[in-house]
C-alpha cells in the first residue's frame, strides 16, 4: 500500500515489520466487516474483535473509526489503480476497444473486491473519499488517452462514458454480488455507443 498522501487523519502509521503486519491485520478485519454488511455500524471494537487484537492496540493506530476507514479507502484505491493499470494495452488500440476493456475490468474488480463497491455505496465513503477517487479516475483517463489511437477527445469528454459506466455498474451490483447481467451488458453497450459518438463528433470539428 502506498503512503497515504491523499489523507490527513488521526491514524498513526506503524514502523517495522511487525507494525506493518498489524496494520494489514486491522485493515483486513475492517474490509471483512465491510463485506459482511452494515458498513455504517462498524466500530473500532468490532474491528478489534474481528482482528483478534486488544482494543488498545487498535486505538494505538487509530483515534477513531473514521481514521481507520481513511486507510482502508486508500488501500482499496491503490488496488483499483493497480488493476486498471494492468488492464490497459501496451500498444495503442482504438478508444472504443480500450473503453470496453476498462469497463470489463471494472466488472471483474467489483466481483473480486466486494468491499470496494460496498464501501462506495455507504455513508462511510465521504466527500473527501470521493475527491480522492476522482483524482485517481482522472489519472486513469489520462493513461487511457496515452494507450489509444489518437482522437480529439479531452479528458473531460472521456468522463462522459466513464460516468455512464460508473452509474450502470453501481446499479448492476447494488443487490447482486456478481452483478445483474442485463444491466452489465446494457452498460457495456452504452459505453461503446457513447465513445463512438464522441469520437465521431470530435473528429468532425
Amino acid at each position: 500500500m502506498s503512503p497515504p498522501t491523499d489523507a490527513t487523519t488521526t491514524f498513526r502509521r506503524p514502523g517495522g515489520r511487525r507494525g506493518r503486519a498489524r496494520l494489514t491485520t486491522l485493515l483486513d478485519a475492517a474490509e471483512a466487516l465491510v463485506v459482511d454488511g452494515d458498513v455504517d455500524a462498524i466500530t473500532l471494537d468490532a474491528v478489534a474483535e474481528r482482528a483478534s487484537l486488544p482494543l488498545s492496540t487498535v486505538r494505538a493506530q487509530a483515534d477513531d473509526v473514521r481514521a481507520l476507514f481513511d486507510q482502508l479507502v486508500l488501500r482499496l484505491l491503490d488496488r483499483h489503480d493497480a488493476v486498471l493499470n494492468r488492464a490497459l494495452p501496451t500498444e495503442p488500440e482504438p478508444l472504443v476497444e480500450v473503453a470496453a476493456g476498462v469497463y470489463d475490468t471494472y466488472v471483474a474488480h467489483y466481483r473480486a473486491v466486494p468491499a470496494f463497491r460496498a464501501l462506495r455505496c455507504s455513508s462511510r465513503f465521504t466527500d473527501r473519499h470521493r475527491e480522492w477517487f476522482d483524482r485517481r479516475v482522472r489519472r486513469m483517463l489520462i493513461r487511457v488517452q496515452s494507450r489509444t489511437v489518437p482522437t480529439n477527445l479531452t479528458v473531460e469528454q472521456l468522463r462522459i462514458p466513464w460516468t455512464v459506466a460508473d452509474a450502470m455498474l453501481e446499479a448492476a451490483f447494488r443487490h447482486e454480488p456478481d452483478g445483474d447481467p442485463v444491466l452489465i451488458d446494457e452498460g457495456r453497450a452504452l459505453v461503446r455507443n457513447s465513445v463512438e459518438r464522441l469520437v465521431t463528433a470530435t473528429a468532425a470539428v
